[in-house]
């Protein structure tokens, strides 16, 4: 039986509520909103199913193979490069495989800002999919809907966090896992939903509008950061779109932070190279180091083929991106590969105690207030090389 007295028991993934024979497993909000999963101990029939699904319970048999590559790459049509967070790499994969009949789940916004795994069913669909979304995603009955569709012979793309992925490789048997391609990436960790609306309902109530959407990273023209936020909202009847860098969204300056992920997040199981996935992407800010010239702001990715599977994914449409092979080793030196954890920051339970006293606007006024930015604005406003310069005497890393 689940019983996840210890949040960081629980990632949070939802497959136990979907297996579960008896319908008696819930996930209920705890710490800052992160939802765990409870069972009720009066109906558990004990029959085991939700432990054998569980990924932090019963690590599944990784997909990777003994030898993995490793690549910078970004796609070379510019519209799907933007679509991306990065590169463009899933955006890119998701079109091919949707194309040749794939059902394509990804991670999309519902029509009340809710974040849910959906399969695409238009090319609209893609592009919601599209682009990273630092918080949960809701997967109820996904798990389900997934193995039903693979057991029928439906081929399916399934794209989602490393716990996420872990946990669907528990959900499907391994005969049918044939048709099913997985795509993680290099993951932080998440906040909750309800964190996430109660900081648009704050900044809302001190804008006196209504957020209509929300994007958590874009790419403006003469960008200074690869963190900029993109928010659409109506104010005295005009719809205004605005973007700006991370620190002037309370929830991105909380995220950056790495305050508000789950617990199960700072002691992550599935950071390492032991993947159930056949690829895995993620940002590659420090391009610099490893082919100078190319515009990191643009969208580059670092790209990890976990599989066989993966490799020949990553061929059939190698002719649509730049693309450069890595040492896998020299990533892995440079703190680029598998196994980097995000540290539970020192301040996160002072930060709890004060959200539980004060909610978001004590938030606002204390640790996520702007005026402790001012140096960061003032960095982003320099010209680039003087950038680089302050970069360099600080000897820090950059954003």
């Amino acid at each position: 039986m689940i019983d996840n007295r210890n949040e960081a028991r629980c990632c949070g993934c939802g497959a136990c509520v979907d297996i579960c024979p008896q319908n008696c497993i819930t996930m209920t909000e705890r710490t800052l909103g992160a939802v765990v999963a409870a069972a009720d101990p009066a109906r558990c029939i004990q029959c085991g199913a939700c432990e054998a699904v569980c990924p932090v319970r019963w690590a599944p048999e990784p997909a990777a193979g003994p030898v993995r590559r490793a690549y910078a790459g970004y796609c070379l049509d510019p519209e799907l490069r933007d679509r991306g967070a990065s590169g463009g790499i899933v955006p890119l994969i998701a079109a091919r495989l949707y194309d040749h009949g794939y059902a394509v789940y990804g991670a999309a916004f519902t029509g009340d800002r809710r974040l849910k795994h959906i399969c695409a069913e238009t090319p609209e669909d893609l592009r919601r999919i599209a682009k990273s979304k630092y918080l949960q995603s809701g997967l109820d009955g996904v798990y389900t809907e997934i193995r039903k569709k693979l057991e029928a012979g439906q081929s399916v793309l399934f794209i989602g966090t490393p716990c996420q992925n872990s946990a669907l490789r528990n959900f499907v048997p391994a005969r049918h896992r044939e048709g099913l391609v997985q795509v993680d990436f290099f993951c932080r960790g998440v906040p909750s939903q309800r964190f996430f609306d109660e900081c648009l309902a704050f900044q809302d109530a001190v804008d006196g509008s209504s957020t209509i959407s929300y994007q958590f990273r874009a790419k403006p023209k003469r960008a200074a950061s690869s963190y900029y936020f993109e928010r659409t909202a109506v104010c005295n009847g005009v719809v205004k779109k605005t973007t700006k860098l991370y620190f002037h969204s309370l929830f991105e300056a909380a995220f950056q932070k790495h305050f508000t992920l789950r617990e199960s997040c700072y002691d992550c199981r599935f950071s390492g190279a032991d993947r159930a996935s056949d690829l895995t992407v993620g940002d590659f800010h420090e391009i610099d180091g490893y082919f100078p010239g190319i515009d990191r702001f643009k969208g580059v990715s670092r790209i990890i083929v976990n599989t066989e599977k993966g490799g020949q994914l990553l061929d059939a449409v190698r002719d649509q991106l730049w693309l450069r092979e890595l040492d896998m080793e020299e990533l892995q030196r440079n703190g680029l590969g598998f196994g980097q954890k995000t540290p539970r920051p020192k301040g996160r339970d002072a930060f709890i105690s004060l959200y539980e006293a004060e909610g978001i606007g004590g938030l606002a006024r204390g640790p996520l207030d702007r005026k402790r930015y001012r140096l960061h604005e003032l960095y982003y406003h320099l010209p680039k090389y003087l950038r680089k310069l302050a970069l360099r005497a600080a000897g820090g890393g950059r954003r």
